[in-house]
């Protein structure tokens, strides 16, 4: 077993922001009450691409959970056919103003509203921002969580009431190599028959692999102990979208060191206790084939929620 991670006095700074964690409505003058949802809501906000070449790229907030009870529950209308882009689902926000934050910091508010339908499936659960509202972006816009060629501003979390303090103190952080050795041991347990092409052109015949052969990737931890890392098969030589053990596989290790399959394309997006419970949600970004969404992880990677689209 791991002794606790030792992460530096540079970590203090997001223990001490847990006692912030959140300002609910009763705090809140009441012209603005009827904007904030009555719920714990989460949201992303989104740099979306132009329909076409020459229209820019523009924000919208993207309504994905909401607390029930003790646990959270999507918005998602599983959208499988035309009907639900003229409707959204019966309980989904229709205003709301929104406290946007990244990585425990608070960047700033925007307040926007459901249309009355949606163009396309990926535009289920959308809110247009207020007219003149001013998006806080981090960084410059890049592919890193991009669906398409256009460089986009990363998705940042939207929550409301105001609640973005991460007690869990998630960061980047490496894997020692008994967590890369535990990484892999599962993922080859996942994994055991795998099949490759000498090129393109040719049929898939089955592949025996080594460890060494599993590219470990974006990396984080917790100061309980708690790691996240990305593995993936190097060398698909096939013809075809990338699946299986050749894409991206997402793990979570435990303090006592067992690595456990998350899912198949999931980026780490931020983590941050927005229900104000003491604990700290993970959410992650799904880039899959035709796939996109969030999912969220609460109680050790225990309880899950799922908000997920279809691009066509």
């Amino acid at each position: 077993m791991h002794a606790p991670l030792a992460l530096g006095d540079h970590m203090s700074h997001k223990f001490l922001a847990a006692a912030a964690i959140a300002l609910l409505a009763a705090c809140t003058p009441a012209s603005e009450t009827a904007s904030l949802a009555t719920a714990p809501t989460i949201g992303v906000l989104e740099e979306r691409p132009g329909a076409n070449t020459d229209e820019a790229p523009r924000h919208v907030v993207r309504a994905l959970f909401h607390k029930e009870g003790t646990g959270w529950e999507s918005y998602d209308p599983n959208c499988s056919d035309e009907a639900c882009l003229s409707s959204s689902p019966a309980n989904a926000p229709q205003r709301v103003t929104w406290t946007i934050s990244n990585n425990g910091r608070e960047l700033g508010e925007v307040t926007a509203a459901t249309p009355a339908a949606w163009a396309f499936y990926a535009d289920v659960g959308q809110q247009e921002l207020e007219e003149g509202a001013t998006a806080p972006t981090l960084g410059e816009r890049s592919n890193d969580f991009a669906d398409a060629a256009t460089p986009l501003h990363r998705p940042l979390i939207a929550t409301s009431p105001r609640a973005f303090a991460d007690p869990a103190g998630w960061m980047e952080w490496p894997l020692t190599e008994e967590d890369e050795q535990a990484v892999r041991q599962a993922f080859q347990a996942q994994f055991s028959n795998v099949a490759n092409c000498a090129n393109a052109t040719t049929a898939p015949q089955p592949r025996a692999y080594a460890p060494a052969e599993i590219q470990i990737s974006r990396t984080y931890a917790s100061p309980a102990n708690w790691r996240i890392a990305t593995a993936r098969l190097l060398e698909y030589a096939c013809d075809g979208p990338v699946e299986g053990a050749y894409a991206e596989q997402t793990f979570a290790i435990s303090p006592e060191n067992e690595a456990r399959l998350l899912g198949e394309g999931l980026r780490f997006l931020d983590a941050g206790d927005y229900d104000a419970d003491g604990q700290s949600e993970v959410i992650f970004v799904i880039n899959r084939y035709n796939v996109g969404g969030y999912v969220l992880y609460t109680n050790d990677f225990t309880e899950t929620a799922v908000f997920d689209f279809s691009y066509h």
